[in-house]
């Protein structure tokens, strides 16, 4: 007993470490991972909400007691003695390289805000121009640097290199753009009423897609957009067709309610009454104004040509093919004989327009034709000396290029359905005057027709017949698919103060219409103001 000392007074002397409890010593205990424990081989994982210690080699998950370096380098070299020296080698260099990645991501994150406005800047050249992603690496970015070396100097050079434009960079910037850009345009649908058109076209791998345009107002604008472009998955009914525009409108919130019209062709899956794409949006939409392309029908309309002249399209197309698997022979021909041009041009039935452009083409070089194929073919030859064939050839080339010009009258985005139709009934009164004017002897309308007759000096007898039947048959077939009275309903468009209040119009329109034409017009002429 004389051993031990008591306390004075009685009292109770507790130590510091009964006062802890024990969660506060297991945490006085408790070591956190650092980076440097990779050296030694051991990654940080999260186990039941704690970071605990594993070895990349084995697995074992230890426990924090032996979080220290001492006890780290003993397990490895205990367990994995043949791999210590490597593995140490190893993992140094992959510590190496996270650092490495960390100051990338640090040097990225501070990229000046001119670097970062011109990578956007040639990654919109680099899509403009459809040109690979790698250019902006390979050919943009070695461009500028020596371009700026000469003109400006290193130090000027050296602000080029922290432009970002590498090919991952590039289709980044791209993507961003485009959605950027899709997310404008639906913010502006969405506020506004709007009129889709819609096409089925199949790339170059026969995949067919749902391509929509839209037409909407913005503010005192009238505007033309590409609003998507789908993969048609399934069998391209009007179900499916329906399903790919229904989606996209609910995923980004658009409203069939502003969808005031839709422009298709007359294929059966669009226009079907019944299960088309047609019937499938009347359902969700019965408001929609639906109308059939108006260049389409254009284009349907003018098919149909007589079998003669078809015969005359198809020989000079097969004409076509054969040069062109000897095109540079025929080049080294029309260098020699000093043509025009140089080759033919290839028909296409895609492109609407090629057919007027390849037979014009060959009307300008028949001469050269003519000799390659006496040389390599003289059976096919025989045409091309036929003077009825040529004239025909010269007369559709002529007419064919009064078709095309219609054609792009009709394109444009500030072309609306009334132009169209003036201008489409503009061509049915031509081709009445023209149908006139052949029966009168007279073909100054069609300049290639009048040099074949002149070469030839082919009789206009017999071939006037002809001409004039397929003039009638033009005119018949777009009275077909354009009719004369459908025209009339839109003279309150064009002539306001002239046209008759028709009773197709709303009665508030009617209204206003007859306020305008019994409103007085003033018009000031020098310092008078006379009435009209």
């Amino acid at each position: 007993m004389d051993r031990f000392l008591l306390p004075k007074e009685g009292r109770v002397v507790k130590r510091k470490a009964d006062t802890e409890t024990e969660g506060e010593r297991k945490a006085a205990k408790t070591r956190k991972y650092d980076a440097s424990y990779l050296d030694f081989g051991f990654t940080c994982i999260v186990v039941s909400g704690e970071s605990r210690t594993q070895c990349v080699v084995c697995g074992v998950i230890l426990a924090n007691e032996s979080l220290k370096p001492t006890k780290l380098r003993r397990h490895f070299e205990t367990k994995h003695g043949s791999l210590a020296e490597k593995s140490r080698d190893f993992f140094a260099r992959k510590l190496q390289d996270i650092t490495q990645q960390k100051e990338v991501v640090k040097q990225v994150a501070n990229t000046p805000a001119n670097a970062l406005k011109a990578s956007y800047q040639v990654a919109y050249h680099i899509a403009k121009n459809k040109r690979p992603f790698v250019d902006g690496e390979k050919v943009i970015l070695p461009a500028l640097l020596d371009v700026a070396r000469t003109m400006l100097g290193e130090k000027a050079a050296e602000k080029f290199k922290t432009i970002p434009i590498s090919d991952t960079t590039v289709c980044r910037r791209i993507a961003e753009m485009s959605e950027d850009i899709q997310g404008q345009l639906i913010a502006r649908l969405k506020s506004s009423l709007f009129v889709v058109q819609l096409d089925e076209a199949t790339d170059v791998s026969k995949d067919a897609h749902l391509i929509a345009y839209v037409r909407y107002c913005y503010e005192t604008l009238l505007l033309e957009d590409f609003l998507f472009c789908k993969p048609i998955k399934g069998r391209a009914t009007g179900s499916d067709l329906f399903d790919i525009i229904n989606d996209f409108m609910n995923i980004h919130g658009l409203k069939w309610e502003n969808c005031v019209g839709i422009c298709t062709d007359g294929a059966p899956s669009m226009c079907g009454a019944r299960a088309g794409l047609k019937a499938n949006v009347l359902k969700v939409a019965p408001h929609i104004l639906w109308t059939h392309c108006m260049i389409h029908r254009e284009a349907l309309a003018v098919r149909n040509i007589d079998s003669e002249l078809e015969d005359v399209l198809n020989s000079a197309i097969k004409l076509v093919n054969f040069i062109k698997t000897r095109a540079r022979l025929f080049a080294i021909l029309c260098a020699e004989m000093g043509a025009e041009h140089d080759g033919l041009l290839f028909h296409t039935e895609v492109r609407w327009l090629s057919r007027g452009k390849v037979l014009t083409r060959i009307f300008e070089l028949r001469n050269e034709v003519r000799q390659f194929l006496l040389c390599l073919d003289p059976g096919k030859a025989e045409q091309l000396c036929n003077p009825r064939w040529l004239v025909l050839l010269a007369y559709l080339a002529d007419i064919f290029e009064k078709l095309n010009s219609l054609n792009l009258s009709l394109q444009g985005a500030e072309i609306t359905s009334f132009t169209m139709n003036k201008r489409i009934t503009a061509f049915k009164k031509k081709l009445e005057l023209w149908r006139r004017l052949v029966e009168d002897g007279l073909f100054e309308q069609f300049p290639c027709l009048v040099d074949a007759l002149e070469e030839t000096e082919y009789e206009l007898s017999s071939v006037g017949e002809i001409i004039k039947k397929h003039l009638t048959s033009l005119r018949d077939s777009l009275e077909k698919y354009f009719p004369e009275d459908s025209d009339h309903f839109n003279d309150w468009v064009f002539q306001p103060f002239l046209a008759e209040v028709g009773s197709h119009l709303p009665i508030r329109m009617q209204e206003e219409l007859i306020d305008l034409q019994t409103r007085p017009i003033y018009v000031r002429l020098g310092s008078q103001l006379l009435q009209c």
